[in-house]
């Protein structure tokens, strides 16, 4: 049976994740082995079975917004967390030849471009003609652009997707398929597009990333976008693609 979302059961101490696409799963995989090296104190990778992930289950832990609207954390230790596991992973990423990287994510930005042409009727039918061709633009003028800072960007940083645990305060990140290696400036365009409760401070975290070019972040925006659209087509989610369509159709 194909997947419309991701889908978690819990077994015990097993998370047992479920993907509805394949490269959602290689983003888990690769995400959470990556982030545990860097020092996301991420849930522990046990294995496969069956086409599905065995996670091992954190306990005593409660959503980062659950702990800060019970005062168990603040905002400010949150805030932290997130700027040093960005400033780890850069400094991971430091002595990786950046030529190699730029190739790599100029392929994901000429996949995208590829996937839009591909849904241009269903997209023009529900947004426009001028919008279709203006997130087109966006796209080819990233092609152009020398990213300086690559790393492992989770790109779901939320405060659902932040773990504290209850009894010493200590806090994991989950949930990493969207992760890819990509330049830092994608980070928080989740939170900087949905703006909502679970979002993040990104302009404060932004402020306290080693070399982070707001520049780079704005002009991103059309691959977080055109990402958005595209899986919401193939959710077959009319109504977030409607919805995606009024906040961005100035674009």
């Amino acid at each position: 049976m194909l997947l419309k979302r991701n889908e978690v059961q819990i077994q015990g101490d097993l998370v047992i994740k479920s993907f509805f696409s394949p490269e959602k799963m290689a983003g888990e995989i690769f995400g959470l082995t990556m982030g545990n090296l860097i020092g996301g104190n991420c849930p522990e990778l046990l294995g496969s079975r069956g086409g599905n992930l065995l996670i091992k289950k954190l306990s005593n832990k409660i959503t980062a917004f659950e702990a800060t609207q019970t005062n168990l954390i603040s905002l400010n230790e949150i805030n932290d967390f997130i700027s040093l596991f960005c400033n780890q992973s850069l400094f991971a990423f430091r002595n990786f030849d950046v030529s190699i990287l730029q190739n790599s994510f100029n392929v994901k930005i000429k996949n995208l471009i590829r996937n839009f042409m591909f849904n241009k009727l269903i997209i023009v039918e529900n947004t426009s003609q001028e919008y279709f061709n203006n997130l087109i633009k966006g796209l080819n003028s990233l092609l152009e652009i020398k990213f300086e800072n690559f790393c492992l960007v989770h790109r779901d940083i939320q405060l659902k997707n932040i773990l504290v645990d209850t009894n010493d305060k200590s806090i994991s990140l989950i949930d990493f398929e969207h992760s890819i290696i990509g330049p830092i400036e994608l980070e928080f365009q989740n939170s900087i597009f949905w703006n909502d409760v679970y979002s993040v401070d990104s302009k404060f975290i932004n402020s306290n990333i080693v070399g982070f070019n707001k520049k780079f972040e704005k002009m991103l925006s059309p691959f977080f976008i055109c990402e958005q659209i595209l899986e919401a087509i193939n959710l077959n989610d009319v109504s977030k693609l409607k919805l995606i369509f009024l906040r961005t159709k100035d674009f």
